[in-house]
């Protein structure tokens, strides 16, 4: 029997998260800055992990060292200044599954040896992020994954993001002693054979479910994650999933749009979801995080509205690839430097140049189409070529977030780098 996830609405959410508010970077913000920052969380219910609260996967639990970080990045923001919060570091380009979305297609060279992982996992530390995140090909083909995870230390928390191919409870353990504080299990469908056809293996439905409960055991914080495809933007369909997942005792649910990465990014097709299922996927996050007794949802359509905190990509958060390329997120194939051939800050000054202002839009979703035209054998895109076909700059309305923090909607008058 999975422990069910102890989940907190209502005044004793109120009450948990007024222990953020003794945080130095949270203590330097106006009183309507906070105001509007409480009322952003409205549409999250904390889950109680080990002693300490989660608002969503994408930001860091509280009370932590990790936390402290996120406050001060918010800090530095406010005072228009760019702060990465998270960032995700592939490890590995193995894998035995062949799934049609993985971002990793088409990506070819020799990957960064493991001295060079460690020195990536300490130079994004450098950078002020909140969240180191693992992920491949499969990150638990990496043998030395446990040290790479070691190394984070308290200034940010790690996750890992795995198909569940080899998380047994011995190695789930190793993981959790060596730090890890939470993974995401890629979990399709509540079907066994659906989720085997969608991974091109047999037995990936078992490994996944197996894969959560060795988490559980371990006392990490286990989460599942899907591509909420046509098909499954069905609401009787999602609600046997999140009823299924829910039976697993997972604390959270990371819902994902289909996105143009990968080999639907070479081949196409008729990927989208449609204006109506993308609202359904909003809905659905208010909807099951209002409910204590439904498994909890981070739905990247929610998340990532403009009225919300709108899309971090290159500009909260980074990506390093497993050649080291350095890119705005691990579904935008475009490189703006390689680790291996400059320093991350080097490579990241111009990735946030490129980026200098919050988008209210997923940048892939507005863009893939035209980034697919310039695809050539080889992925990510030279950040030079790209430009030629896409406008990294950013002229709509600010997300939410920042009009909170005081930002207007002319970039020249908010971001000091």
């Amino acid at each position: 029997m999975n422990a069910k996830p102890k989940y907190l609405t209502g005044a004793k959410r109120q009450l948990a998260l007024a222990k953020t508010l003794k945080y130095e970077g949270y203590r330097k913000l106006k009183w309507r800055e906070l105001l509007a920052l409480n009322k952003l969380l409205a549409s999250e219910k904390l889950v109680e992990h080990e002693g300490r609260f989660v608002i969503n996967s994408f930001l860091p639990p509280f009370p932590s060292r990790a936390f402290a970080s996120l406050a001060q990045g918010v800090s530095r923001l406010a005072r228009g200044v760019a702060a990465p919060i998270s960032a995700y570091i592939a490890v590995t380009d193995a894998c035995r599954y062949r799934c049609p979305h993985c971002s990793k297609a088409g990506r070819k060279g020799e990957p960064l040896s493991f001295g060079e992982l460690a020195r990536v996992v300490s130079d994004t530390q450098r950078e002020g992020v909140s969240i180191v995140g693992f992920t491949g090909g499969e990150p638990l083909l990496e043998p030395r994954l446990e040290e790479l995870i070691a190394s984070v230390d308290e200034r940010s928390v790690s996750l890992l993001f795995t198909s569940g191919d080899g998380l047994s409870p011995k190695r789930a353990k190793s993981l959790a002693d060596a730090g890890l504080f939470g993974a995401a299990v890629s979990l399709d469908s509540f079907d066994e054979a659906e989720h085997d056809a969608g991974r091109g293996m047999q037995g990936a439905f078992k490994a996944a479910v197996e894969g959560v409960a060795s988490l559980k055991e371990a006392g990490a914080y286990a989460m599942t994650q899907i591509v909420a495809t046509r098909e499954r933007c069905d609401p009787r369909w999602m609600e046997k999933y999140l009823a299924f997942v829910r039976s697993l005792g997972v604390e959270e649910v990371r819902l994902l749009e289909p996105m143009p990465c990968g080999k639907i990014l070479k081949g196409h097709g008729d990927w989208r979801i449609s204006k109506e299922q993308h609202e359904y996927l909003k809905r659905l996050h208010v909807e099951s995080n209002s409910d204590r007794k439904s498994v909890k949802v981070s739905s990247f359509a929610f998340i990532e509205d403009v009225s919300r905190y709108g899309c971090g990509a290159g500009f909260q958060h980074f990506y390093i690839d497993v050649l080291g390329n350095v890119q705005p997120c691990d579904f935008t194939p475009v490189s703006f430097g390689n680790v291996r051939r400059e320093p991350l800050r080097q490579a990241l000054d111009r990735m946030q140049k490129a980026f200098s202002r919050p988008r209210g839009k997923c940048f892939m979703l507005e863009n893939g189409d035209r980034l697919a035209g310039s695809c050539c054998a080889e992925t990510p895109i030279p950040s030079e070529e790209a430009a030629k076909v896409v406008d990294f700059g950013e002229t709509g309305e600010l997300p939410a977030f920042y009009h909170a923090l005081g930002w207007r909607d002319s970039s020249a008058e908010n971001l000091g780098q």
